[in-house]
């Protein structure tokens, strides 16, 4: 295994970590917004945001999105937890 000289990951092919994660090619390219993606399915991902119909909606409220991921920001506002409350 080779540790990577630019973030201290151990891997077994530095070549294809470096190229992989430490290459700022982007190749795949959103043709509505111009965003560059590493990936194609990266890119997918992406497109998600141009869809008009929003999938995931939440079960406390009457908010909408595209993704698992923002409803699972936008859940953190219906939380009790004030473990960053300012004590100030």
């Amino acid at each position: 295994r080779t540790l990577c000289p630019l973030c201290g990951t151990s891997t077994k092919d530095i070549r294809q970590h470096l190229k992989r994660t430490h290459n700022d090619d982007r190749p795949f390219l959103c043709n509505q917004c111009g965003f560059k993606a590493k990936t194609a399915t990266n890119l997918s991902t992406h497109m998600i945001i141009h869809d008009p119909v929003k999938r995931v909606t939440c079960a406390l409220c009457q908010y909408k999105c595209h993704t698992k991921d923002q409803l699972k920001r936008h859940l953190v506002k219906h939380s009790n937890d004030k473990s960053f409350q300012c004590l100030l």
